[in-house]
C-alpha cells in the first residue's frame, strides 16, 4: 500500500479493515494500482446494502459459522434449527441443516474452510459491526444483509465431492444466488450431473411465495491457468462466468480469458503485491 486511503475518514461503514478494501473503493491505495480500478462499491450501497431475503448459497469450503463477522449474516433452517437433532424435521432429505450441508460426506457437520469462509465473508461479511472486513451484500448493521448458506464441498483434508447435488440444493432451500469459486483444473471436462444441476437452479430456484426472484443465477470463476481454453463449469453458457481484474484494472497474471468470461471484477494480483 502507498499508505493510508485518503477517503479512509469518509468511509461508510465502522469495519476495521474496509480500508484495505481496495476494491470496494479504489483511490489508488495500492501499489501500481489506479483509482477507480472497483466495483464502485460505495456508490452502490448509497442505493442498496443487501437484504435478507436473498439466500447466497456458497458451493465451497465450508463456512466458519462461528465467525464473529459472518455467524449474524448466515442462513438459518429454523425447522431444524427449533426440531430435534437427528431428524429431518423439515422433510427435505437433510437431518440438522440449519446452515447448510456437508456433501462431502453426507452430514450435518460442517467444518470451516479457509477458502469457503473468505468467499462467505466478500459476499456478506456483516456491516458496519466494528470489525473485520464489509460484504458486498453485508448489509447495514441492522440484521439486513444476504444470508449465507453453506453447502461444503470441499475441506481441509483434500476432501471433496457433491458438487451437482449442492447446488441443487441451494434451489430447493430458498436460494437464489449459487456461488461457485471453483472448476476444473484441466480444458473439456464436463460432468453432466453438475450441468444438469446448474440447469435445474437456473430454472427452478427461487420459485416460491415471497421469493425475490423467479429464477436463480448461478456464478462461477472463470478459473486461474491464465488461457482461453473450454474451463467448465465457468465456460458453460448457463453459468456467469467472472475472470478477474488487478489493482491497475488490467487482467491479472493468471485469470482465465475470453469471449466466454461474461465479466471481469477486482480479484488482486500478486505478482503487482495486490
Amino acid at each position: 500500500y502507498k499508505g493510508s486511503s485518503t477517503a479512509e475518514a469518509n468511509l461508510p461503514f465502522n469495519d476495521r479493515l474496509l480500508k484495505n478494501q481496495w476494491h470496494y473503493n479504489n483511490d489508488g491505495q495500492v501499489q501500481e494500482g489506479i483509482a477507480e480500478a472497483d466495483i464502485n462499491l460505495f456508490d452502490a450501497w448509497k442505493t442498496q446494502t443487501g437484504t435478507s431475503n436473498v439466500i447466497v448459497c456458497v458451493v465451497d469450503g465450508g463456512i466458519d459459522i462461528a465467525h464473529a463477522d459472518l455467524k449474524d449474516n448466515l442462513w438459518v433452517n429454523t425447522a431444524e434449527l427449533n426440531g430435534k437433532a437427528g431428524v429431518d424435521d423439515d422433510g427435505n432429505g437433510y437431518i440438522d441443516d440449519v446452515h447448510g450441508f456437508n456433501f462431502i460426506y453426507d452430514i450435518n457437520n460442517i467444518t470451516a474452510h479457509h477458502h469457503g469462509t473468505h468467499v462467505a465473508g466478500t459476499v456478506a461479511a456483516v456491516n458496519n459491526n466494528g470489525i473485520g472486513v464489509c460484504g458486498v451484500a453485508g448489509g447495514s448493521g441492522k440484521g439486513d444483509g444476504a444470508r449465507l448458506m453453506s453447502t461444503q464441498v470441499f475441506d481441509d483434508n483434500n476432501g471433496s465431492g457433491g458438487f451437482a447435488e449442492a447446488i441443487v440444493y441451494g434451489a430447493d432451500n430458498g436460494a437464489v444466488i449459487s456461488q461457485n469459486s471453483w472448476g476444473y483444473l484441466q480444458p473439456n471436462i464436463i460432468e453432466q450431473s453438475v450441468l444438469d444441476a446448474i440447469d435445474y437452479f437456473v430454472e427452478e430456484a427461487g420459485q416460491y411465495e415471497g421469493s425475490p426472484m423467479k429464477g436463480g443465477i448461478v456464478i462461477f470463476a472463470a478459473g486461474n491457468d491464465g488461457v482461453d481454453l473450454p474451463m467448465y463449469p465457468g465456460y458453460y453458457d448457463k453459468t456467469f462466468c467472472v475472470g478477474a481484474l488487478g489493482a491497475n484494472n488490467t487482467i491479472a497474471y493468471y485469470s482465465n480469458y475470453g469471449s466466454w468470461v461474461d465479466i471481469s471484477a477486482p480479484g488482486g494480483d500478486q505478482s503487482r503485491g495486490e
